[in-house]
């Protein structure tokens, strides 16, 4: 069986983010986080913290990423280094729910990773408890565009209470006392380029490969997670980016003493 972790780092070699989201929208709207070089910035489910270190750039500031794969981690580290960004960056390589943090934070991020936290309404409680006041949740969570045909659930053994609409996941947020201040929808054009890189990354690697003990199952695997992308999922599954702020200020940080 192919291993999750080794499976992604291979499939995501080509890509510049983790998550099928555009690089033009996350810098448009990275001058206007209200943040400082004093501000922290946490990200769970970091990958190789594409989106962390252009808010780190840009503002000057602090910020912690937090992955249990190492070999992305490895990325983050050295596109860190070579951005001049080391000093201002923390990695951490652990299960979110295990990690005891000394501070709160300006903002906190899970983009494409809420299944860190479990499910996509416990990372934006999780995600809040750790704000400071003013503080804010930048979530990219995948959503249903139409119903999912059952077949295209079968072929990759999803449910379809996995995922909820583009406003369903706003309702949600509303249920834990979060507003949306922003969002922005991942267009087709981005979706294909990533499915796309996703699966050639794979088909080069196994062909450069053919020894590989998992050869198989990793062509299984990709042929057929991009098969049902190509049938069903180019309509039927969304993403989305979502900034929230709190609808009051009297969330207290978890932090420890």
């Amino acid at each position: 069986m192919a291993k999750p972790a080794k499976f992604s780092s291979i499939a995501h070699r080509f890509l510049t983010f983790g998550s099928p989201i555009s690089g033009q929208a996350i810098d448009k709207l990275i001058p206007l986080l209200p943040l400082n070089e004093q501000s922290r910035v946490l990200d769970i489910g970091c990958g190789n913290c594409e989106v962390l270190l252009r808010i780190l750039k840009h503002f000057g500031c602090s910020g912690v990423g937090v992955d249990i794969n190492e070999d992305v981690l490895a990325i983050a580290r050295k596109n860190a280094e070579q951005r001049s960004l080391s000093e201002q960056l923390s990695l951490v390589k652990e299960a979110i729910y295990d990690v005891e943090f000394q501070e709160s934070f300006d903002l906190t991020m899970c983009i494409g990773a809420s299944h860190c936290c479990g499910k996509y309404e416990d990372s934006l409680r999780f995600m809040k408890t750790l704000l400071k006041p003013q503080g804010l949740i930048l979530s990219g969570e995948g959503f249903w565009r139409r119903p999912p045909n059952q077949a295209y659930l079968d072929s990759f053994g999803g449910r379809r209470e996995e995922l909820h609409s583009f406003y369903g996941n706003v309702e949600l947020a509303h249920g834990i006392q979060l507003s949306a201040i922003w969002s922005h929808e991942t267009s087709d054009e981005h979706w294909d380029d990533y499915e796309g890189k996703y699966r050639l990354a794979m088909a080069r690697f196994l062909a450069e490969n053919p020894d590989f003990p998992q050869y198989e199952d990793y062509m299984q695997r990709s042929k057929s997670w991009y098969d049902a992308y190509l049938a069903w999922g180019r309509s039927t599954m969304g993403f989305a980016l979502y900034l929230f702020q709190t609808t009051h200020n009297n969330t207290k940080p978890r932090t420890t003493p």
